[in-house]
């Protein structure tokens, strides 16, 4: 009678809904759990794992001694992503050919000559990172290698999360049509294996040329107001104009810019107060102004 009850290959609560107002005989409600689990079809098409409460790694108390580790995909290049636990700082390198133990491991070493050798890493069971060959490296340096289990991502949360970070910055700069971070920190080209222009490798300083400054003319003397000019050929030199004529050359170093100072002129007319009021004084010369009154 029960096994008819779960043809239909109802759960447990509605098989004993279904039996219930039918038949009773005790342990029945224990009989349909056994039979329900039991059953294969159900087994088979069963509802996944509700998730299991996170465990957090261990917060480290030293920069650079427990790492996070993973590769990403980004605009037809593999990024692999090494991020430290202690101050969620990223470092990346990328490739067009794809990853392999190798070139995972020379990354590595790369990063660890400057910063030295972490404690432990932590990364997935990809192919890169489930290898002899990384294994040994691990081994060799003494670095504790933690990985996550397969298709679980939480366990490298951290890695996980940076790479959207990573990707975002990517995605905008990428939109931004801005220079490359390394002519924004350096000022000029860096020179690699492409031809690049002499030019182009020279730092490239701020543009002052007319700009108000205030410069000395004596190094212990007072500020006193002008405007530059001209860029001189020698490096952060500027010839200025001072404000009571003459030119002079000076170092960026002794210039400093005045702040920006926007005139406001007033668009609009005073209005005319004078009244056509017949004017009459007084013996003692005061001007008497009649009242104005309603006129009725």
């Amino acid at each position: 009678m029960l096994k008819i009850v779960h043809e239909g290959h109802m759960g447990i609560e509605r098989c004993k809904n279904s039996i219930r107002d039918l038949i009773f005989r005790p342990n029945i409600n224990s009989d349909i759990k056994n039979i329900v689990e039991n059953c294969k079809v159900c087994m088979k098409y069963r509802n996944n794992n509700s998730k299991e409460p996170l465990i957090p790694h261990d917060i480290t108390q030293i920069p650079w001694f427990k790492l996070g580790t993973d590769l990403f995909h980004f605009d037809n290049k593999i990024y692999l992503l090494v991020v430290d636990y202690y101050s969620k700082f990223k470092e990346i390198a990328h490739s067009t050919s794809g990853f392999t133990s190798t070139s995972v491991i020379q990354h590595l070493k790369s990063m660890f000559a400057r910063f030295g050798i972490p404690f432990s890493i932590v990364s997935d069971n990809g192919p890169p990172f489930s290898s002899l060959e990384f294994k040994q490296f691990m081994s060799e340096w003494d670095i504790e290698h933690i990985t996550s289990s397969p298709h679980y991502y939480q366990s490298n949360g951290l890695a996980e999360r940076s790479i959207q970070s990573i990707k975002k910055l990517l995605k905008k700069f990428k939109k931004s049509n801005l220079c490359s971070p390394s002519q924004l920190l350096m000022s000029k080209s860096i020179r690699t294996k492409l031809p690049v222009p002499i030019d182009n490798l020279k730092p490239k300083l701020t543009e002052l040329i007319g700009e108000k400054v205030v410069f000395k003319l004596v190094p212990n003397g007072p500020w006193i107001n002008g405007k530059v000019i001209q860029i001189d050929k020698y490096p952060r030199s500027y010839v200025i104009e001072g404000e009571k004529g003459g030119n002079y050359r000076r170092n960026r170093k002794h210039l400093i810019t005045c702040a920006s100072t926007t005139s406001r002129k007033n668009n609009y007319e005073q209005p005319n107060l004078n009244l056509n009021i017949d004017k009459k004084s007084t013996r003692s010369g005061r001007t008497i102004i009649k009242p104005k009154r309603l006129d009725l």
